[in-house]
């Protein structure tokens, strides 16, 4: 088994949610979910391939540790604290051999920033 660290930042995962009351035009914000430490990982080429094909340029890949649920309907502030850097979960994956128990988080960044709740 490989030992993994988590020692180049702290993730926000975030829930994209609807705050606008019922009936009212929908307003999604961020909901925070949980912080997470993690770990860069490279963008290695039959990922970046993959996602070019179906026109999702993949930012960023992150490990961290698996403690929370993370869905593709997420998104993530790495280096928590700076929303203006908000990246959409592409891919959650889970790698074999590797402890503790962790996630490959697929990132690409978002151009529309969403509020915070």
């Amino acid at each position: 088994m490989e030992s993994q660290t988590f020692n180049d930042g702290l993730c926000g995962i975030y829930a994209v949610t609807n705050v606008a009351p019922p009936g009212k035009k929908p307003t999604e914000k961020l909901e925070l979910k949980g912080k997470l430490r993690y770990a860069e990982r490279t963008v290695g080429m039959n990922r970046f391939t993959q996602f070019m094909q179906n026109s999702v340029e993949i930012s960023r890949v992150i490990r961290v540790p698996k403690k929370i649920e993370v869905s593709t309907q997420d998104v993530a502030i790495p280096d928590c604290g700076q929303p203006s850097s908000q990246f959409r979960v592409v891919q959650v994956q889970y790698p074999q051999g590797v402890t503790p128990g962790c996630m490959d988080i697929s990132l690409a960044r978002i151009e529309e920033i969403y509020a915070m709740v």
